[in-house]
């Protein structure tokens, strides 16, 4: 499973100077901007305080962030996201009955 992330207005090449593309890019960007800022486990990512707030050169600073692998991802989420893998044994047997309920369709 994905975790959702508003997606970025697209740039353009051509006619990028344009007036009426730079207001709606704007307003597009400052709707992504106020989109991300609910999502509280974005807003708190390294990534985006880097995006939202850079500062001196970029490059060297995205070369800074750690390596993203599976592990760091999940770990990253699990804390976030505020997952809980373990469940209690009367809990793990009320799912298992639901899961019964609706394997006898």
């Amino acid at each position: 499973p994905g975790v959702y992330c508003p997606p970025i207005p697209p740039k353009k090449v051509i006619g990028n100077k344009d007036d009426k593309f730079l207001e709606e890019r704007k307003h597009f960007l400052e709707r992504f901007l106020l989109m991300t800022s609910k999502i509280d486990h974005l807003v708190k990512s390294d990534e985006f305080r880097l995006f939202s707030r850079p500062s001196g050169e970029i490059e060297k600073a995205i070369q800074m962030l750690p390596n993203v692998t599976p592990d760091f991802l999940l770990d990253r989420f699990k804390t976030q996201l505020k997952v809980n893998e373990f469940v209690e044994p009367q809990e793990e047997k009320e799912h298992l009955a639901l899961i019964n309920e609706y394997a006898s369709f």
